[in-house]
């Protein structure tokens, strides 16, 4: 039987044990294929036959060599030749022929130079074209056949898995005792996995052969290659090494990379370690997947921390640090440092024997010293006891004493603390009743509502409370700029639609374009509404004159500019009753108003209030655009003093009313 793939005859079984492929019953030919071109016996062949060429020449135990000028010389008939039949001769023929076929077909095609030497052979051997052609044809047939799979069968599964778990456990003669046992398979497939694992072994453990299959083949691949630049680097060929790596820039299909982390390894095999360095600074991470350990191995040999951080393990990385950088074996290190601590135990055992001999030496000591020493501890106990009896009856006595005369202490001192708080209660009284007696005294009365004078030079005076409001603290009322009824009378809508300055224009194009709204008061652009120029609430439009009467009006722009100069008064936050406002204190005659924080209706949505810690209030003079009117605005904590903005007349806010003299 013999191995279609292999070229191996076995004297029985069904499958090669090698690669897997399944054993067929020898011919004639295929006994013949193993002939070289010392034609042997074939010299008895008539008319000479002469072959010179260069090509690869496979043998039977699948070494590979190049065969340069190889001359074969067939002679006239021989001795040997005459004892032959011309059936025997025939045979020979086809046998040379057929091994001349597989030789030209062996990277399964057929040259246009590989056709003529075959043609040159033929004529000298003198084959019939049809014999030629059909052996021609079957070479071909099997070769198709036969060309490189890219699916390994079940047994090379196996045999993959098995080269990986040596692979991983560094299990280096095993690995050697299986790494020839691949070549066929590795000839048979194309496999990516298989090639790349097949390679590396055979660069790590048997350079030479890697370095032979690098040179001697006709079919290259990007894993032989690969490996093979660090196999030259183990036989010092670094010229060869260099010109391997440059020519991997031919495979484009695989990541270039790749080619960064060889040029890392070899210069580390190099011992050129800054070198290295300098390479793995190129390294961009995207190499192939499948060289993550070889990678690792590198990153722990030249950045420790790194390869910590990345999970690198000596480990896993074993074979690589071992074969190819001459690390020691995390295995070997492993059973080094377990003798080294067993040596470790052993000789802290027997220092903790020790020790513990040394420690029953001292406790028999100590016992007896203790027992010396209990003695005189008793003698002077005893005597100890006597005089703290004595200590403690005159420690008694002092006790009483001393504890008498705090109780007195402490009497006369809360006499002292009740009579002084009785005397700081009634001057903070005399002092509250003083300080509202002056707040009444400042407060004046018109029309029911009261009022405060800060001294300012205008004369005006300000309301204690908000309209609407019965206590300083309290928001009051919300109206829209130019309303005199407010939310409190009904109002629950601050837009354009329910502002009662405010109407729709309608003409021609309305109905195109749709009405819009124009302002019916206090107006001075026509685009905006009805002109007429006034810039300042009229009374029959001031609430706080509709509302508290005569001589009550809503503060004017210039009134809170007044109020909130600072050579009159000064403005802080205040919490009054746990409402945040604005405290306006006169530096005048040290007389104050509270403005409490409200809020705002119709800045967001018409009937709803925005809640925030802010404080806003009217005025009564027109912004500067017809939409809008001026307000005094505050946020507790962070401007001061308070600003004056303009903001859309339709907006619910609350009033300070002031009152002018006549």
């Amino acid at each position: 039987m013999i191995c279609p793939q292999c070229n191996k005859h076995y004297e029985n079984g069904k499958f090669c044990p090698d690669c897997g492929v399944p054993l067929v019953e020898e011919t004639p030919q295929q006994q013949a294929s193993g002939i070289s071109l010392n034609l042997g016996d074939a010299n008895a062949i008539s008319g000479g036959l002469h072959v010179a060429d260069s090509h690869n020449v496979h043998n039977e135990d699948r070494s590979v060599h190049n065969i340069t000028n190889t001359t074969s010389t067939v002679n006239n008939i021989t001795q040997v030749a005459a004892q032959k039949s011309e059936m025997e001769l025939l045979q020979e023929k086809k046998a040379i022929y057929l091994t001349e076929c597989k030789r030209a077909y062996e990277d399964n095609v057929l040259e246009q130079s590989e056709v003529v030497v075959l043609e040159e052979c033929r004529i000298k051997l003198g084959l019939d074209k049809a014999t030629a052609d059909a052996i021609l044809e079957s070479v071909r047939v099997m070769s198709e056949r036969n060309a490189r799979k890219t699916t390994l069968n079940p047994i090379a599964q196996t045999k993959l898995k098995i080269l990986t778990d040596n692979l991983k456990k560094n299990e280096v003669k095993a690995l050697m005792d299986q790494i020839d046992g691949l070549e066929p398979l590795v000839r048979m497939y194309d496999h990516d996995e298989l090639a790349r694992k097949y390679f590396l072994v055979l660069a790590a453990l048997k350079s030479e052969k890697c370095i032979e299959m690098k040179e001697n083949s006709k079919i290259d691949s990007y894993w032989k290659s690969f490996w093979s630049y660090l196999a030259y680097i183990k036989s010092g060929r670094i010229t060869d090494a260099e010109n391997v790596l440059i020519s991997l820039d031919r495979f484009t299909n695989y990541p270039e990379d790749n080619m960064s982390v060889l040029a890392v390894a070899g210069a580390l095999m190099m011992g050129k370690t800054s070198e290295a360095k300098e390479y793995l600074s190129a390294v961009t991470g995207e190499f192939t997947p499948a060289l993550q350990r070889f990678v690792d191995s590198i990153y722990l040999l030249l950045e420790p921390k790194v390869a910590k951080e990345m999970g690198a393990d000596e480990n896993t990385c074993a074979f690589y640090l071992v074969n190819f950088f001459g690390q020691k074996d995390p295995k070997v290190k492993a059973e080094e440092e377990r003798i080294r601590k067993a040596k470790a135990e052993e000789e802290a055992k027997r220092k903790a024997k020790e020790a513990e001999e040394a420690r029953k030496r001292a406790e028999e000591e100590r016992r007896r010293i203790e027992a010396e020493r209990k003695a005189k501890e008793e003698a002077i106990r005893k005597a100890k006891e006597a005089e703290e009896a004595k200590r403690r009856a005159e420690e008694a006595k002092r006790r009483a004493e001393a504890e008498a005369k705090r109780r007195a202490e402490e009497e006369a001192r809360k006499k002292a603390e009740e009579a002084k708080r009785r005397a700081e209660e009634d001057a903070r009284r005399k002092a509250k009743e003083a300080e509202e007696a002056k707040r009444k005294a400042a407060i004046k009365t018109y029309n029911g509502h009261e009022c405060v004078d800060l001294g300012l030079p205008s004369g005006t005076l300000w309301a204690t409370c908000n309209i609407g409001a019965s206590k300083p603290e309290e928001p009051g009322n919300y109206f829209s700029w130019g309303e005199t009824t407010g939310y409190d009378e009904g109002k629950r809508e601050f837009d354009d639609e329910h502002y009662k300055l405010k109407t729709t224009e309608k003409n021609m194009l309305s109905f195109l374009v749709g009405s819009k709204w124009i302002y019916t008061k206090y107006c001075d652009n026509k685009e905006k509404g009805k002109v007429d120029n006034k810039s300042s609430l009229e009374k029959e439009d001031d609430a706080a004159h509709v509302q508290w009467g005569e001589g009550w009006s809503i503060p004017t722009e210039k009134d809170f500019n007044e109020l909130r100069n600072k050579d009159y008064t000064e403005c802080s936050s205040f919490s009054m009753n746990g409402i945040k406002g604005l405290l306006i204190t006169s530096k005048i005659n040290g007389h104050s108003i509270f403005l409490p924080v409200g809020g705002v209706y119709g800045l967001y949505d018409a009937n709803k209030k925005y809640e925030k810690d802010e404080v806003h209030y009217w005025s009564s003079t027109l912004g500067r655009q017809n939409h809008l009117a001026y307000s005094l605005d505050f946020t507790p904590g962070y401007s001061y003093p308070p600003l004056l903005i303009d903001v859309r007349r339709e907006f619910g806010m609350p009033i300070r009313p002031v009152y002018q003299k006549k």
